[in-house]
């Protein structure tokens, strides 16, 4: 109704929903883009077949948007939009914990320095700091305190939910980071605390660790070139000697 207030109205109808379709574009992409990452990732020989996974990617989510489109589907969209935030946040903290805390952020930014990136120090000591200590308070304590201040779903501020709804409401947001968290207590019973530590062989080869250690191979390399500190004879010295 704002936009037809508005003149000349169809020219702003036109910006309004290219807007929209700008956004959904903008997410699908990171979305579908970091599904087939973890695809590609797990299974390298799949690379040639990217654009019939893209396909299938979008297809699927397709699928999965097609309830919320039905008669019930708002109360559906309502679920995720109340339930799933605070999941999110919460994968997003264990997932920075793990890469600043646990894998380290000097290798996190070796991988950078591999993908020909260069950061100069102020810099890799803002990213450093925002990592480590800064984005991992401030998103803890959103969701803390989006759990401490918890209400029961509503529609419209006038329709509470029942119980059953609720429940699945929980399974929606807490199911994500179970699965996150399970996974991991999976690996430490099947492989060992050492083991869930530490890289793979295969990421090993390509690890950040290793570019840093082949550098600094490299400079101390030369500093012991055999070019540079070979004594050779001069060339008085070889003709007394042929003499």
């Amino acid at each position: 109704m704002a936009v037809l207030k508005m003149n000349p109205p169809a020219l702003w109808s036109f910006f309004f929903f290219f807007m929209l379709i700008c956004l959904a574009l903008s997410s699908i992409c990171g979305g579908v883009q970091t599904f087939l990452a973890f695809i590609l990732d797990e299974k390298p020989e799949w690379t040639g077949k990217r654009i019939y996974i893209v396909v299938g990617s979008c297809f699927f989510f397709f699928l999965c948007g097609v309830p919320m489109c039905t008669t019930g589907g708002i109360h559906l969209f309502q679920i995720f939009d109340q339930r799933c935030t605070s999941s999110l946040l919460l994968l997003c903290f264990v997932e920075m914990a793990l890469v600043a805390w646990v894998y380290g952020y000097q290798k996190f930014l070796g991988n950078i320095e591999e993908m020909g990136i260069q950061l100069s120090k102020p810099i890799r000591s803002m990213w450093i700091v925002l990592w480590c200590a800064v984005c991992p308070i401030i998103i803890l304590f959103i969701v803390v305190l989006k759990w401490v201040s918890y209400k029961p779903m509503k529609f419209n501020d006038d329709y509470e939910y029942p119980a059953g709804v609720q429940a699945v409401g929980w399974i929606f947001e807490l199911l994500p980071t179970a699965i996150t968290v399970g996974y991991f207590f999976f690996s430490l019973y099947k492989n060992g605390i050492h083991e869930s530590f530490n890289p793979s062989p295969s990421w090993e080869l390509t690890n950040a660790s290793l570019a840093l250690r082949l550098k600094k191979t490299k400079d101390n390399e030369a500093f012991f070139d055999e070019t540079v500190y070979k004594v050779t004879a001069s060339p008085k010295k070889e003709k007394m000697t042929e003499l």
